[in-house]
Order: structure tokens, then C-alpha cells, then sequence
């Protein structure tokens, strides 16, 4: 009789034991920084938006300006400034009060960006009268203890250490054309030497006359103001007589004397004057006429040393 199996029959599963591995671990799949593409995304946006706005900008309703106050916190700025982060600054006395102001600031900058509760000057016309208000300068600048002129006040650095103060503008006078117009012309006037009293109408007061002063004529600037129309003198140029003196000589010894004077071109004849001047060691006077003198120039030199 054959031997019963105890697990012939038996419906249950039977257990292979299988060939044992070492454990294999799964690959960690690094996750993908998404911050390229959030970059990417922006520069799409921006430059869409950019030429959206330059196709339809002026289709679009205007949008309210919010001005938002500049907060400067001490303890934050000092330490950005430190580590080379914050803006740089230098101190300065601004209307007595030290301030910092950003480096390289000018004076106009600085005006601009602390708006002093100062008023602008007028425009005045070339007779001071007032024909604009508020447009003459905006303010004015003491710079160091100097005024600033206005020109440069956009090119002029404040440095570490200046001392700065505003003011109110000063007036500006309207631009102006002008014109140079005669006021006086010079009269012929004859004076005696002794205290320069003048002579009367056609009295020969002194056998010597000469011109003792020339006559210039007098000049005034008229300006016309481009704004206004007004016109005002400016600058004056006063005149002068022609003054010829009238004088007689009288030696203080009372010594009877003759003036020999010849008005003489040079001519052929001057040398005969001089060689009988010369016998008689007289001295003479020669008025000469100035276009005979290039041509009688060696003569004049003989004259010259006699």
C-alpha cells in the first residue's frame, strides 16, 4: 500500500525561497528651480507691456500720482553705508542746520529736493516797474559766504563741510534793445590864461592862441524794453567845448622882447633862414605844414638841431 502525502493534496502555497539581493536604493530626481522661468515669464510681460503701452498708452485712462514720503531711517542708512550699499552723503550747514545731502549733489539739486519756503523775484520793466510777478529768479544761494550767481548754480557742487543757505530770488529786468543817440554838441569857446575867465564875442585876448582843450560831442544810451516798450536812458557820455586859449608873454623882468616866427612849409628858402639865424644866434619859431614835412625831412632835422 503506497505511503500517503501528507501534502499531495494540500491547496495551500507552497514557499520558494528566492536567491536574496542586496537592496537597491530608488535615484532621488532633483527638483528644477523654477526661478528662470518666473524671469522669463517678467521680461515677457515687460516687453509686452512696453509696446502695449506705446500702441495704446493713449487710449488708457490716466492714473493717479501717489507721491509717497522719502523716510530715511538713521540706524539703516548708517549701516547700508557701512557695508557699501546705501547712497553716499556729506554734511553740510544748510539755513544753520546740519543736514546730509547725497555726494555730487549741486546747488539747484539740493534746492529741488528740500523746496526752502522761499519766494521767487519778479520780472521788472527797464524802469523798474513790475510786469511779472514771481519770474524773476526762484531764489538766491550763499554759498561759503558768497552769493552764488544763478548761472551756476546747476554746475556747482556742494562739497563735505560748505555751508549753504537760500533766500528770495532777486528781481530780473525785462530784456532790452538800445541805441546810441547824440545829447550835445561842442561849442568854440575863447578863454584867457589868468584864471581861465572867458574872453568876449570876437575879443583877440593874447597874441598866443592855442587849442587848450578839443571838442567831443555828448552821447546818451536810449533803452527800449522788449516787454514793456519803455524807454529810459542808460549809460551817459558827457561832452566837451572846444577850448582855445588865448595868452600874451610877459618876461618877469620887464625885458623888451621880439618873437620871430615863420610859418614855413619847409621851403627852398629855409635853409637861408636858418644860416642867418645861426650868424646872429637868434632863436626862431617855424610852423610847419605837416604834408611838406616827409619831403623836407633832412631839412627839419638841420632845423631840429639849431
Amino acid at each position: 500500500m503506497a505511503k500517503h502525502n501528507a501534502h499531495q493534496n494540500d491547496d495551500r502555497p507552497t514557499y520558494i525561497p528566492q536567491q536574496s539581493r542586496e537592496f537597491e536604493p530608488v535615484p532621488h530626481r532633483r527638483r528644477r528651480s523654477k526661478a528662470p522661468l518666473i524671469l522669463l515669464l517678467l521680461l515677457v510681460l515687460g516687453v509686452g507691456g512696453y509696446f502695449g503701452y506705446q500702441r495704446f498708452g493713449d487710449r488708457l485712462p490716466a492714473l493717479p500720482t501717489i507721491t509717497l514720503p522719502s523716510v530715511e531711517i538713521p540706524f539703516v542708512s548708517d549701516l547700508l553705508r557701512r557695508f557699501g550699499m546705501g547712497e553716499k552723503t556729506v554734511t553740510i550747514t544748510l539755513d544753520g542746520e546740519e543736514t546730509s545731502v547725497a555726494e555730487g549733489s549741486t546747488v539747484q539739486e539740493i534746492f529741488d529736493a528740500r523746496q526752502p519756503s522761499v519766494a521767487a523775484g519778479n520780472l521788472v520793466s527797464v524802469s523798474g516797474n513790475v510786469i511779472g510777478e514771481g519770474q524773476g529768479d526762484a531764489y538766491a544761494a550763499t554759498l561759503n559766504g558768497a552769493l552764488l550767481p544763478m548761472a551756476e548754480t546747476t554746475t556747482t557742487v556742494v562739497t563735505e563741510g560748505a555751508t549753504l543757505s537760500f533766500a528770495n530770488g532777486a528781481n530780473k529786468t525785462e530784456e532790452f534793445t538800445s541805441e546810441r543817440v547824440v545829447s550835445s554838441t561842442p561849442k568854440l569857446v575863447r578863454r584867457v590864461q589868468e584864471g581861465l575867465a572867458e574872453a568876449g564875442p570876437g575879443l583877440q585876448t593874447g597874441v598866443l592862441q592855442y587849442v587848450y582843450q578839443w571838442g567831443k560831442e555828448g552821447s546818451k544810451e536810449v533803452r527800449t524794453g522788449s516787454v514793456s516798450g519803455e524807454q529810459v536812458d542808460g549809460e551817459v557820455s558827457e561832452g566837451q567845448d572846444c577850448v582855445i586859449m588865448c595868452q600874451d608873454v610877459h618876461p618877469d623882468n620887464g625885458e623888451q622882447l621880439v618873437a620871430l616866427t615863420f610859418d614855413d612849409g619847409p621851403t627852398n628858402y629855409t635853409a637861408q633862414y636858418l644860416d642867418i639865424l645861426a650868424q646872429y644866434n637868434v632863436k626862431a619859431t617855424f610852423n610847419l605844414i605837416g604834408e611838406q614835412v616827409e619831403d623836407g625831412a633832412e631839412v627839419i632835422r638841420t632845423m631840429r638841431d639849431a
